[in-house]
């Protein structure tokens, strides 16, 4: 894993206290830092958000054939 990498939301990441949604389903998200525990993305509000390493793939994926995917079906709504 690596800044640049690009990650999938799995399910809708709703802040408890505000009930924000900070990461949608089906959008990509790249990854904007890395620290010992955790890596850091942009969320929809435009503010860095921080995820542990351990418990990230509750929300996200890394599998790429699953974002290219989505990125492909994205597109072609965009188009439609």
């Amino acid at each position: 894993m690596k800044i640049g990498n690009k990650l999938c939301c799995v399910c809708d990441v709703v802040m408890v206290n505000s009930k924000n949604i900070e990461a949608t389903k089906g959008k990509i998200y790249e990854i904007v830092g890395l620290e010992k525990d955790s890596l850091i993305i942009i969320n929809n509000s435009g503010d860095r958000h921080w995820f542990k390493f351990d418990t990230y793939e509750t929300w996200f994926s890394y599998r790429i054939e699953k974002l290219r995917q989505i990125e492909q079906h994205i597109e072609n709504e965009r188009k439609s």
